[in-house]
């Protein structure tokens, strides 16, 4: 197809509640999906529990909410900014472009981007998840909900081109980013190699998933490499995080590793959001207020937190390479 086609571009992200009201209805949304959280049983049992246990967590996490960010969830915000970012670099470079956010677990919103590419007419379309990592309960469930909403909501007789990005582990600017903000933060920050570790702490995943074929740690762990190979002489030591439901996760868990690392008498931490390219819940809470206070606690001297990307702009460039390469060009 012509380099000039009208194209549309759709950037998957998990959603998060914009107002209080909207976070048990959320979190129901989520629980249901059955392939983050794959319950034995027919669907109706997932229905229930999906329902029961959003009920019992919403007060819980709607005062997280309140704490962190005063009740709302940053990220749909920030994800319209990435995606008002990305669709400014594509036309300035030239063509006809045009990209909306696709948040799984808020159908309506995402049927609103929907109806807008729809109107829009793209001649191709582009579902680019925003996590760089593949796992079928984020990247895989993200692009199966995208391809049955553009199915049910493209133009009438559409028969234009669907192309997915699966993942982005391998693109080397995504690494690149993170290195080089940490370095700067370490330099900023006054630590030196010989106490300080970089913890990048990145969401967990059942390691029943794992034995099943999914890619995951494979690619985290390549991600560590690179990461390692870029920070030269500094110690960096992964985490996972946000383990929910019975099961071993993978591991180490985030909150052990850092007991771990105060007790190796450890003076510094630099934790990195790897994966998380929005701020979230898992950033603002996990990460600054429980992470930081278990450091404290354990007598690690200082403990500091690298920002996510959001729209800054080298990210925004990183986004339009992964769209362009898709695109074969």
């Amino acid at each position: 197809m012509a380099a000039a086609a009208r194209t549309g571009v759709l950037l998957l992200a998990m959603g998060g509640p914009e107002s209080p009201v909207e976070i048990q209805p959320y979190l129901q949304e989520l629980l249901r999906d059955r392939r983050l959280v794959p319950l034995p049983g027919p669907a109706v049992f997932q229905e229930l529990f999906a329902r029961k246990i959003s009920r019992r967590r919403a007060p819980q996490i709607a005062a997280r909410y309140a704490d962190a960010t005063g009740g709302a969830s940053p990220l749909n915000p920030i994800t319209r900014r990435q995606a008002a970012g990305l669709e400014g670099r594509l036309r300035r470079a030239g063509g006809d472009w045009c990209v909306a956010p696709a948040f799984r677990y808020q159908p309506a919103l995402t049927d609103e981007s929907v109806r807008r590419l729809a109107e829009f007419r793209p001649e191709r379309m582009v579902a680019l998840p925003l996590y760089p990592f593949y796992s079928h309960a984020t990247s895989g469930s993200s692009l199966e909900d995208a391809r049955v909403r553009w199915a049910a909501g493209a133009p009438a007789g559409w028969a234009g081109e669907w192309l997915e990005v699966r993942d982005w582990s391998g693109e080397p600017g995504y690494l690149d980013w993170l290195a080089g903000r940490a370095t700067a933060e370490l330099e900023r920050l006054g630590f030196a190699p010989a106490g300080a570790v970089v913890l990048p702490s990145v969401h967990g995943l059942p390691e029943s998933m794992v034995r099943r074929g999914d890619p995951y740690r494979t690619q985290v762990d390549a991600a560590i490499a690179g990461l390692r190979a870029r920070l030269g002489g500094w110690r960096v030591e992964l985490g996972f995080q946000s383990k929910f439901g019975p099961g071993r996760w993978l591991q180490p868990y985030t909150d052990a590793l850092i007991g771990r690392l105060a007790a190796e008498g450890v003076r510094d931490v630099l934790m990195v959001p790897l994966g998380f390219v929005a701020e979230n819940l898992e950033t603002l809470w996990d990460m600054d207020r429980v992470f930081a206070q278990q450091a404290r606690d354990a007598g690690i001297g200082r403990f500091a937190r690298l920002a996510c990307p959001d729209d800054d702009p080298a990210f925004i460039e990183i986004m339009e390479r992964l769209v362009r390469a898709r695109l074969g060009g």
